[in-house]
């Protein structure tokens, strides 16, 4: 995957347009399309793209995945030895309950005692009530370079409505799977992953889509290197 495919991956995972991002970074909007276009191979202000964007620079620059302290802040792995605050909230981390980003794995919520420590504000400031969330491993190639293999992702059963262009775990027919959705006609409902190059979108019809039950909506991811 090339910078300019990253840029676009990235922007789009964001939900903002290309003027949103040149606001962002301080450049022309033309500026952004010919990142995206390839035309521009090394933009002069990647530190900045990279601060827009939410990502490393490092691997916004190489493809190379990177332990982000952005993504991560506020957020930590729980053990028996932590102190509580009044103001964390242990989500547990359903590693069985492995949602693959590939062609599914099946749907078993085993919870092995770990958990993440998220602070109420944080929680409360994206609207998620903490009886509603859950931790999850996502598994597979599909949704790269966003949500890398072994990527973990916080969903928020709470929210189920499909908004266009958001990513959401789903059941599918007893497989766990992460994917950017749009509504169709009919009732029909569109999955998309990041990797289409190897995964194109895949169209179901109302009665189809019947078959897919949607968890939550992610609100969260974090990457771990090592």
């Amino acid at each position: 995957m090339s910078l300019a495919e990253r840029v676009k991956a990235r922007r789009e995972a964001l939900n903002i347009t290309q003027t949103e991002l040149a606001d962002l970074v301080g450049i022309r909007q033309q500026s952004i399309a010919s990142i995206e276009n390839g035309e521009t191979k090394n933009p002069r202000k990647i530190f900045e793209l990279s601060q827009a964007l939410k990502c490393s620079m490092q691997w916004l620059k190489t493809g190379i995945q990177e332990s982000n302290a952005t993504q991560l802040e506020g957020v930590s792995l729980w053990t028996d030895d932590d102190e509580v605050d009044d103001d964390d909230v242990y989500l547990p981390f359903f590693k069985e309950a492995q949602l693959a980003a590939g062609n599914g794995r099946v749907v078993e919520l085993d919870c092995d005692g770990r958990k993440l420590k998220f602070s109420l504000r944080s929680l409360k400031k994206l609207g998620v009530k903490p009886e509603e969330a859950a931790c999850m491993s996502v598994w597979g190639n599909s949704m790269e370079p966003v949500l890398p293999d072994g990527a973990t992702v916080a969903i928020n059963t709470g929210n189920t409505e499909i908004k266009d262009g958001k990513i959401y775990a789903l059941d599918h027919e007893g497989m766990a799977r992460v994917k950017i959705m749009y509504r169709l006609p009919g009732g029909g409902v569109r999955l998309r992953s990041f990797n289409t190059e190897e995964f194109p979108d895949e169209v179901y019809s109302g009665e189809e889509s019947n078959k897919i039950r949607v968890v939550g909506a992610v609100f969260w991811y974090g990457v771990t290197i090592g």
